[in-house]
């Protein structure tokens, strides 16, 4: 695929996304008109360029209402497994991610799948900040599945509850972002993963 292609698709990727909100929406514009500045959009190392693509995933536990995450080093806080997306689609990067970060081949949750749930922009901590649009995916998985969390990346892996939001989204890196993001995963799933407010 081209430079072009690859431009392309992402583009389209990120304009069939439906905004929860006015942020979202406004983050959706602003992203549109980033890709379309021919602005390179991917990260070539550290915070260079000053905004590229990343994308984080929640690997949900259906059965048991809970989503996997992880304790990240450098973030310093409990964030969903992710990273940088490099030269190529935001869907190949969450898998590769997937193998990479955790030692897992897990899939798109069919509910979603291979689309993100949720455009986000946001500035990240110093040193060496800059901005990050993110897409946020879903994939499927269970507690009981063995996952090897990378050493160099986490403190630790947790399984949190779906019904207990409260009870942990505060510990989270962003945690208005999380709350959309969960707001969104329970619109499209419907009542039977119903979040408490």
């Amino acid at each position: 695929m081209s430079s072009d292609e690859l431009r392309t698709q992402i583009r389209q990727t990120i304009a069939t996304i439906d905004p929860l909100d006015a942020v979202e929406a406004d983050a959706a514009t602003s992203v549109l008109a980033w890709i379309d500045s021919g602005a390179p959009l991917f990260r070539d190392h550290g915070p260079v360029p000053p905004r590229h693509l990343a994308v984080y995933f929640a690997i949900l536990d259906e059965n048991r209402r809970t989503v996997l995450q992880v304790d990240h080093i450098k973030a310093g806080a409990w964030v969903f497994p992710g990273g940088h997306v490099d030269t190529e689609p935001p869907a190949t990067a969450v898998l590769r991610e997937t193998r990479e970060e955790l030692a897992v081949v897990a899939d798109f949750h069919p509910a979603f799948g291979d689309q993100p749930l949720l455009l986000t922009e946001s500035l990240t901590r110093p040193p060496g900040e800059h901005v990050d649009v993110t897409l946020w995916y879903v994939l499927q998985g269970s507690e009981d599945m063995p996952i090897t969390g990378d050493p160099s990346e986490f403190h630790r892996i947790r399984w949190v509850g779906l019904d207990d939001v409260d009870g942990w989204v505060e510990s989270c890196y962003a945690p208005a972002q999380v709350r959309r993001y969960l707001t969104k995963l329970q619109q499209t799933l419907g009542p039977a993963v119903a979040l408490r407010r």
